[in-house]
């Protein structure tokens, strides 16, 4: 057990939000950097691999040209020097002739003499020495397929020579046959949309010389070229080019390099890394940007989350610290196995029930038994999503029945279905407003009396019968009175106890102290109290004498000349009889009629400042078209004023118990609570218009009675219509 309380501890502590949002938040941006520098790292591999494949194949793409270009030269050169017919002016016009030789659009052939003298041609171009040239020194002593060297520097419109050793009967050197070739046919193959601005093609020498180079439009030749490292083995085709720094630009290329069969040549072809890599590169940024906002979303969203998260928790506490400091009990049921998951203290204490109990499957069937409250378990069978509230009997350990307010939501996730909410003790109020309510109900008949005195236009036996009535109400009013004061005395005096005990012991404690923080919290929850007394209190109506036929015009003619003596002069009121037949009759109490026209009466008085008018009506039922289906059979009673009118706010809570608009003191706001409650007995209904958006504008009150159908005395609540 002590093992399981660390371990929840330590959960606990993990789980605080000032904790669990900064390492979510660390885990979520290293989730997020890490997979965006995978994703990078994965783009610029492929680009990469994409660009020394490529290299690999502009190279083979290249070497096919420039083998084709060599190989007709080398066929050239080998057909003169094989020809048998040769002679000094008129080999070349007899191959040419005959069709043997390449174009001369492109390909220039000249024979020269063993004194290097020009003595043939495809193209007049004079007598010419070449003694001088390198590769004519190189074929006296060598029979090898030679290419002549150009200056260092750029080619501009420079040819390459291309030669072969001639040869006389006796085998004695005879002269050399030359192919000459415009230098920049052989990088002709260079295609800036593949090769880009800064790529490579390139002719080298066996030496390491290159014969001619070219990068974007510019050739060159005369420069070393190290490319043994690019060089490819012809027997591994899947080999990727390497990546090289070139000596001339110090650039680095992706480079491929070959050695040509059968010439003494190679052949080399580049891709520059940066060119090839920007558009790698700027899909990176792109990532990082949209990591950057990534991350920057999660720090903002995780800090606003684990905010919200630990002021709800916190509220959390202080709400249960709240709740628990007074009569209120906080509670979560899981309905699916009729279990507690939390109960507030004060339910262990009062109940004598150990908190394990009520936390066990079952605990709802121990203090609400199905058997015993049918109804009551129905509603939490039926409960849907969203608040509820009701009243239920709940069952203790020392066998005393309590009367219980539930109140809170209903949750309902994958099929589990919780209430959430606070469980308030409301027996004593119960009491405490039925006799609330009996007092009221006598401070009204007292009024009535107080009219009836004023009344001068009675006859005398009217008076006699009056002043006997008064003093017969007088005195139940007085007895009333007196149950109210020693109700709300005794009630003042244990809230004053509380606040007084709380006072001083607040006064008495340091200002840091815990317990003085718990003091102060019983103090505003003792305040809370009297706030909680108003809002639950429920009006319980006296029984009144047995229901008569009635006269409902004249018992409402009765209350208005009454009324006329008690009203202000400024005020004028008006009777409008619809009824036609003046018999007409409800079964009610005729007292209670009375207390109805003159609750409402005395009520659009006090919405009138200075002159107004106040008008009762009787009607059919049927010739109002907002009366409701069940009642128009019935009889409407109305009654309007030009007052102030009233805003929604005021009209949503106009029959609560003790609401009043008025200043403390000044009035008991039970007036429209008894109307209410009298109508809702008779099986009535009340609707009510009434708005601030004009001047005089006013209220008016429509209640719905049914004629001929008996009180109910314990009928539910009827659902209001404002």
């Amino acid at each position: 057990m002590l093992r399981t309380k660390k371990t929840r501890r330590r959960w606990g502590r993990v789980a605080d939000p000032r904790l669990l949002s900064p390492f979510v938040a660390i885990l979520l941006l290293a989730t997020i950097w890490s997979t965006t520098f995978v994703i990078i790292r994965a783009n610029n591999s492929a680009v990469a691999r994409a660009a020394a494949a490529s290299t690999r194949e502009l190279l083979g793409t290249y070497d096919a040209q420039v083998v084709r270009a060599l190989g007709e030269i080398d066929h050239t050169l080998n057909l003169i020097k094989f020809w048998p017919k040769r002679t000094a002016g008129r080999t070349l016009a007899d191959l040419k002739d005959k069709g043997l030789l390449p174009p001369d659009l492109l390909f220039v052939v000249s024979i020269a003499d063993r004194s290097g003298v020009i003595v043939d041609s495809t193209r007049p171009i004079g007598r010419r020495n070449i003694a001088d040239q390198d590769y004519f020194r190189k074929q006296r002593g060598s029979d090898a397929f030679t290419v002549g060297r150009l200056p260092p520097g750029p080619t501009g419109d420079a040819k390459l020579m291309f030669s072969r050793r001639l040869t006389d009967s006796n085998g004695a050197f005879d002269g050399i046959a030359i192919v000459s070739v415009d230098a920049a046919y052989f990088v002709s193959g260079y295609d800036p949309s593949k090769f880009g601005e800064q790529g490579v093609l390139s002719m080298i020498g066996t030496d390491g010389i290159a014969l001619i180079r070219r990068t974007g439009n510019a050739m060159f030749s005369g420069e070393s070229i190290e490319y043994a490292d690019a060089a490819l083995n012809t027997d591994v085709l899947d080999k990727e080019a390497p990546i090289s720094t070139n000596n001339w630009d110090a650039m680095r290329r992706w480079t491929s390099a070959r050695e040509l069969y059968g010439f003494p040549l190679a052949v080399l072809a580049g891709l520059s890394v940066d060119e090839q890599m920007a558009a790698a590169h700027r899909y990176a940024r792109v990532c990082d940007w949209w990591a950057a906002l990534a991350s920057a979303s999660v720090v903002a969203l995780t800090t606003l989350l684990g905010r919200m998260s630990w002021r709800l928790q916190r509220s959390g506490k202080m709400f249960k610290l709240m709740a628990e400091s007074t009569n209120a009990i906080p509670f979560t049921l899981d309905l699916t196995h009729g279990r507690f998951t939390y109960i507030g203290a004060r339910a262990v204490d009062d109940s004598h029930i150990p908190k394990p109990e009520w936390k066990r499957p079952g605990a709802l069937d121990v203090v609400i038994p199905r058997d015993t409250n049918p109804e009551i378990r129905q509603y939490f069978d039926e409960c849907a999503s969203g608040p509820f509230e009701f009243v239920a009997a709940l069952h203790q350990r020392n066998d005393r029945l309590t009367e219980v307010r539930w109140t809170g939501t209903c949750e309902t996730r994958r099929g589990a279905k919780t209430l959430r909410g606070l469980m308030l003790d409301i027996t004593e109020l119960q009491r405490l407003g039925r006799e609330l309510a009996a007092a009221q109900k006598l401070e009204s008949e007292g009024r009535l009396a107080a009219g009836i005195a004023q009344a001068e236009h009675r006859a005398a036996e009217e008076r006699v019968r009056v002043e006997n009535e008064v003093k017969m109400r007088s005195s139940k009013l007085e007895a009333v009175g007196t149950l109210a004061a020693g109700i709300a005395h005794d009630f003042n005096n244990i809230l004053a106890a509380i606040v007084g005990f709380a006072e001083l012991t607040a006064d008495e404690l340091p200002d840091n102290s815990n317990v003085k923080r718990n003091v102060e919290q019983i103090l505003s929850g003792s305040f809370r109290a009297r706030d909680l007394v108003a809002r639950m209190l429920t009006f319980a109506r006296a029984s009144p004498v047995e229901p008569t036929e009635v006269q409902i015009v004249a018992v409402v003619e009765e209350a208005l000349a009454l009324l006329r003596a008690s009203v202000s002069a400024s005020i004028e009121m008006t009777f409008d009889n619809r009824l036609g037949d003046v018999n007409a009759l409800v079964l009610a109490d005729p007292t209670q009629i009375m207390q109805i026209v003159m609750n409402l009466c005395i009520n659009s008085s006090h919405a009138i400042e200075n002159r107004g008018t106040i008008t009762v009506g009787l009607q059919p039922a049927s010739e109002v078209d907002c009366a409701p289906p069940e009642l128009r059979d019935g009889i409407c009673l109305t009654v309007t004023d030009t007052g102030s009118g009233m805003t929604p706010e005021v009209r949503e809570r106009l029959f609560d118990p003790f609401f009043t608009t008025k200043a403390p003191g000044e009035g008991s706001g039970l007036g429209l609570s008894v109307v209410y409650g009298i109508v809702s007995g008779m099986g009535g209904v009340i609707k009510v218009e009434s708005s601030t958006a004009a001047v005089d504008s006013g209220s008016q009150f429509q209640l719905f009675l049914p004629p001929f159908i008996p009180i109910c005395r314990n009928s539910g609540q009827v659902a209001r219509v404002n």
